[in-house]
């Protein structure tokens, strides 16, 4: 979290906007990952970068954020539609940059959301994930 507290600060939106976005993916992130869950805290970084990353066309960006807001439905609100909407919104991205890592983790994490919601239909998409 220091080390993207710091990158915000060295980061000139203007001039390095992929810095910038970077720095507030990674803080919000940490607010999900590492802390006790806030998700003002996650959800003020990713407002604030939302737009931004969306005008940048960074899809890593965005498929990071709604991997971490699938993580935060799924496990401190027990939300398992808006999880599942968000692990699609973000494999959309992760497709869109070609980056199986993303992908594959995303995926995952759907296939623990259908899990948790007791969808029989996780089952098949869990195996169509494995057969990729």
């Amino acid at each position: 979290m220091i080390y993207a507290r710091r990158l915000e600060t060295l980061s000139d939106p203007d001039l390095y906007p992929s810095y910038y976005v970077a720095s507030l993916v990674y803080q919000g992130q940490g607010y999900v990952y590492l802390t006790p869950p806030q998700p003002d805290s996650m959800k003020f970084y990713f407002d604030k970068v939302y737009d931004l990353a969306v005008e940048q066309e960074d899809y890593w960006a965005l498929a990071t954020m709604h991997n971490a807001l699938g993580i935060d439905e799924l496990y401190s609100n027990v939300g398992t539609k808006d999880a599942i909407y968000h692990f699609f919104e973000g494999l959309k991205y992760s497709e869109l940059l070609q980056n199986d890592t993303l992908s594959t983790i995303l995926n995952y994490n759907l296939t623990v959301a259908y899990y948790v919601r007791k969808d029989p239909d996780g089952l098949e998409y869990a195996r169509a994930v494995y057969n990729k």
